[in-house]
């Protein structure tokens, strides 16, 4: 029998390491599955800002291509639009005798000085309205007058008698 003890106790005690070392496994499973999480969660962090960061900057490359590409398009248009400018009043001018080229070129020179002189006076009176803006908020706040007091009610008169009555 005392062997057959000695096998129990030994049985017992491999079976005693075996649920320890499971028990260990499991804890240090825990332990390294919530550190592999936490740093699988940071690396999908890292991914989805470097790839909102991409589509941003790709984003902006778009649009300085668009814009690029848009004002060459303007600068072209506007060309095209010069040229058939010019094409259509050398055109006009052509069919023009001399005098009527004349007499079109000063009433072109005319319509050219009013334009200018009305472009001058909405600039004199932008810059006059700044600077009464930047008087008006420089300047304190007038205190209001007190109003005048109301002047009192005249007394009451006799009535004057009647006008004696004319015969008709």
């Amino acid at each position: 029998m005392a062997n057959e003890n000695d096998i129990f106790k030994k049985v017992g005690a491999g079976a005693k390491h075996v649920l320890l070392a499971g028990l260990g496994a499991a804890v240090i499973v825990g332990e390294k599955g919530a550190e592999v999480a936490s740093s699988l969660v940071a690396k999908g962090e890292q991914t989805i800002a470097a790839g909102k960061a991409a589509a941003e900057n790709a984003a902006a490359d778009v649009a300085v291509q668009a814009g690029s590409a848009a004002a060459g398009v303007a600068a072209q248009a506007s060309a095209v639009t010069e040229m058939a400018r010019e094409g259509a009043l050398e055109a006009r001018m052509s069919l023009m005798t001399p005098e009527e080229r004349e007499a079109f070129a000063a009433k072109a020179v005319d319509i050219a000085a009013r334009q200018n002189a009305a472009a001058a006076a909405n600039v004199v009176d932008a810059v006059v309205e700044e600077v009464v803006d930047e008087d008006a908020a420089a300047e304190p706040a007038a205190e209001p007058e007190p109003a005048a007091e109301p002047e009192p009610a005249a007394e009451p008169t006799e009535p004057a008698e009647p006008a004696p009555e004319q015969p008709l």
